[in-house]
């Protein structure tokens, strides 16, 4: 339910409080999605580097590694600002490392023609 609320006070309270809580990491993560969601893109990608740098082995419920949470929300970024290259770079390591990742079908429209989409703006 914390993941939910968005909340900026409390979520900085909760922080505060439980800076040993284990939904620490994805809480973090979903406040660096709110910052690129706001169009400060290059602040999120940097805070969703440093918090994979530092928890990427992290074991998450769903059985996948926290860097896999983190390789989403970057692909995520870099989608919104068009930046097509680092889409397929993040989305292919989600690939080798998580293949059945459950957000991973989102891009797969993308993915077929994201060659053609690349060299076309490079042109």
């Amino acid at each position: 339910a914390i993941l939910m609320l968005g909340n900026k006070d409390y979520e900085k309270e909760f922080i505060t409080k439980f800076p040993d809580h284990l939904i620490l990491p994805l809480l973090k993560l979903q406040i660096a999605m709110r910052i690129a969601f706001n169009g400060r893109y290059n602040k999120a990608i940097k805070e969703v580097l440093r918090l994979c740098d530092k928890y990427k082995d992290l074991l998450l419920p769903d059985g996948w590694k926290f860097e896999i949470e983190c390789y989403y929300s970057l692909a995520c970024i870099y989608h919104d600002m068009r930046d097509y290259k680092n889409v397929k770079k993040y989305v292919l390591l989600i690939k080798e490392k998580a293949p059945d990742y459950k957000y991973l079908y989102q891009f797969d429209s993308l993915m077929i023609h994201i060659d053609d989409i690349v060299k076309n703006r490079n042109d």
